[in-house]
């Protein structure tokens, strides 16, 4: 029985040390994994997060003249906004993000949009020359129509 008995130690330790290093390849393995895991989990929040990225937006309102002072500059969909100084330059109050909109206004022009993009932080809307043209009609009176009609 003791020859047996050796025997069954001998075979049972070689199936240890043949599991344990194995295991120590395995465990070599996982952490390989989980380094490489947690590694792409970064870069792909940090992908997300420069997507998400606010920043602060500034520029030059501009027509065919010239710098347009007291432009109006609003973010599209809430109250905020602010305008031009006398040189046409604005600072935009708020941080924006990509795909926020940008309108522009000013007495006699059309709105301008600008989109703000992924990279944006400097824009110069340009307002194009368009003339706004008001038709009416007077009614000529002759000097007896107003001498008639004051008292």
């Amino acid at each position: 029985m003791t020859q047996a008995m050796a025997r069954f130690e001998r075979i049972f330790k070689t199936y240890i040390m043949k599991t344990r290093k194995t295991t120590t390849s395995q465990n070599w393995m996982k952490r390989i994994s989980f380094i490489t895991f947690a590694v792409s989990l970064f870069i792909g929040t940090s992908a997300v997060q420069s997507q998400n990225e606010e920043r602060i937006v500034s520029g030059v309102v501009n027509s065919v003249e010239g710098p347009i002072m007291g432009a109006t500059v609003v973010l599209k969909g809430t109250t905020v906004a602010i305008p031009t100084n006398a040189n046409g330059e604005f600072v935009f109050p708020r941080p924006l993000k990509e795909k926020d909109v940008l309108v522009v206004s000013y007495l006699g022009y059309e709105n301008v949009e600008v989109t703000i993009g992924a990279e944006t932080t400097y824009v110069e809307p340009i307002f194009k020359d368009n003339p706004i043209v008001i038709y009416g009609a007077l009614r000529v009176l002759d000097a007896s129509e107003a001498t008639k009609n004051n008292p």
